[in-house]
C-alpha cells in the first residue's frame, strides 16, 4: 500500500492550469475582493459583519466559502519554494503574462514551461480546499 496515491503529472497540470483560467479571477470576484486587493500585504477575504435577510445570507455563505478558497490559495502559494512562487504571484496575483515573467527571468522559455508546470504540481500538492490531483487508476495484473 502507497501513502501516496501516484498522479499522472500532465492532467494535474492541465487541471491547475484550467483552475487558474476558468475559476480563479471569479472567485476573487465572489469573495467581495478585487485582484488589486490581493496585492496588498494586509490582504483579508474576511467578510465584514452584517444584518441580513435569507437571500443575502446565501450570498454571504458563497462569498464565504470563495473568500475561504481565495485564501487558501494565498497560503499555497506563500507555502511554496521561492521561485516556484515568484512564477505564480507574478501570473495570477500580479497579473503579468507569461512573456513579461520571461523577460525578467533568465530561463530559455523550455525551461520556463517546467518550472510552471513543477509550480502547478506544488500547487495541486498544497491546496487543500479542493483536490485538483489526477491519479493514476491502479490497474490489477
Amino acid at each position: 500500500m502507497e501513502l501516496i496515491r501516484p498522479i499522472d503529472a500532465y492532467a494535474t497540470e492541465e487541471r491547475v492550469r484550467k483552475f487558474f483560467k476558468y475559476e480563479w479571477e471569479r472567485l476573487v470576484m465572489m469573495s467581495g475582493s478585487s485582484m488589486t486587493d490581493l496585492k496588498s500585504p494586509s490582504f483579508s477575504a474576511d467578510p465584514k459583519a452584517q444584518n441580513l435577510d435569507n437571500a443575502a445570507e446565501s450570498k454571504l455563505i458563497m462569498h464565504i466559502d470563495a473568500g475561504s478558497i481565495v485564501k487558501d490559495v494565498i497560503r499555497t502559494i506563500n507555502t511554496m519554494p521561492d521561485k516556484y512562487q515568484f512564477l505564480l504571484k507574478a501570473r495570477y496575483i500580479k497579473g503579468l503574462t507569461w512573456l513579461n515573467i520571461e523577460e525578467q527571468l533568465p530561463y530559455t522559455n523550455r525551461e520556463l514551461q517546467r518550472k510552471i508546470n513543477t509550480a502547478f504540481l506544488y500547487f495541486a500538492d498544497g491546496f487543500k480546499m479542493k483536490d485538483l490531483h489526477v491519479y493514476i487508476e491502479e490497474i490489477e495484473p
